[in-house]
């Protein structure tokens, strides 16, 4: 194959010169993968950023905390992952599981309804989804409608420490087995 714009496909007969390469094609869309999903993410953050002018909602000192309630929503997310990849290397089918997962724990989530629903005797056990204060914690902070999630916020950061160590310990403890497995 010659270098420059000629590319090939290769799809089990005859190469086509005149398409786009299947190595090169992956790459190409590799790389334009990681141009537009950046500009996409800005223009998200924007356009929230305009709707709030627009609506002349002013950020108070709440917003001070959002990069607070971006970290535990990071530690979560590293948390149930180093679980899930730990599991998927051992059982296969976990990813299978995982939409379902991700479906249920949004409905388990504050996201399309406000924590205000769940009756005060059990909203400790409500606030045990590391991710029921970090969402109310992002609402209050970007609208200042509602009473601060302090309670609900200490017991989610409580959960996101419990599945963060345990986690990390679940995978270090299995490091050793997947290798031998895989």
């Amino acid at each position: 194959m010659q270098s420059g714009m000629q590319l090939e496909v290769v799809d089990g007969s005859a190469p086509n010169k005149f398409s786009v390469g299947a190595e090169q094609g992956y790459a190409v869309m590799a790389t334009m993968k990681r141009v537009i999903e950046p500009e996409i993410e800005m223009n998200s953050n924007l356009s929230e950023r305009i709707k709030m002018v627009y609506y002349r909602i002013p950020p108070g000192r709440a917003v001070l905390l959002l990069p607070g309630f971006l970290l535990l929503a990071l530690l979560t997310a590293l948390g149930f992952g180093l679980w899930l990849a730990a599991l998927n290397a051992i059982y296969r089918d976990v990813r299978y599981v995982v939409p379902f997962l991700v479906q249920f724990w949004m409905f388990a989530s504050p996201v399309a309804y406000s924590s205000s629903m769940v009756p005060g005797r059990w909203r400790w056990v409500y606030g045990l989804n590391p991710m029921a204060g970090v969402i109310e914690g992002f609402r209050w902070a970007l609208t200042r409608q509602g009473l601060a999630p302090g309670s609900l916020f200490a017991a989610s950061g409580c959960g996101v420490i419990l599945v963060l160590l345990g986690g990390v310990f679940y995978f270090r403890r299995m490091e050793g087995t997947v290798a031998d497995l895989v």
